[in-house]
């Protein structure tokens, strides 16, 4: 099977919410979605990947993912290795294609990252790890609303992300 027939198997089982257990869906998303980024090494090949999941509906679904994912929690392994395998495929897809980085800022994933960096500001008695995790999150935030700011947010709109982020 080609690796695009794989990830819509993927995304489809994500849909239909036939799997198991986080760990074995994680697994699958890791292994049907996230490798193929990392072997392909043309940069025209990773773009026609992106733009497939989007087409797929695969941001919207694996945004739903990641929300049950962090209801299971950060201090479980399936939720902690769930969340960073999801957070993983939307960084390097996000860079990738804008199709996806489009499908992810409607997906609902720009709130999540900014109630992230909430709970790990300034204020935050969090430690270093979560304080790394909270300036990848900023990149990725970045990335995500710079690629969709064209057709679906005002340039106005950035103003106040930026604002809450700490940015300006």
């Amino acid at each position: 099977m080609s690796v695009m027939v794989h990830m819509t198997n993927t995304i489809n089982i994500l849909k239909d919410g036939i799997f198991s257990d986080m760990l074995s869906i994680t697994g699958k998303v890791a292994k049907d979605i996230l490798e193929p980024y990392m072997e392909a090494n043309d940069r025209k090949v990773r773009q026609k990947y992106g733009d497939h999941l989007s087409e797929i509906g695969a941001p919207h679904h694996l945004t739903i993912l990641l929300r049950r994912l962090m209801d299971v929690g950060m201090e479980t392994s399936d939720g902690w290795v769930g969340m960073c395998v999801v957070r993983n495929v939307f960084w390097n897809y996000a860079d990738a294609s804008l199709k996806m980085a489009r499908g992810l800022g409607r997906s609902g994933l720009l709130r999540i990252m900014l109630n992230d960096l909430d709970m790990c500001g300034t204020s935050s008695s969090k430690n270093e790890v979560m304080s790394k995790s909270c300036s990848t999150l900023e990149v990725l935030l970045i990335r995500v609303m710079l690629g969709v700011h064209t057709i679906l947010l005002p340039t106005w709109s950035f103003k106040h992300l930026f604002n809450d982020l700490h940015f300006v």
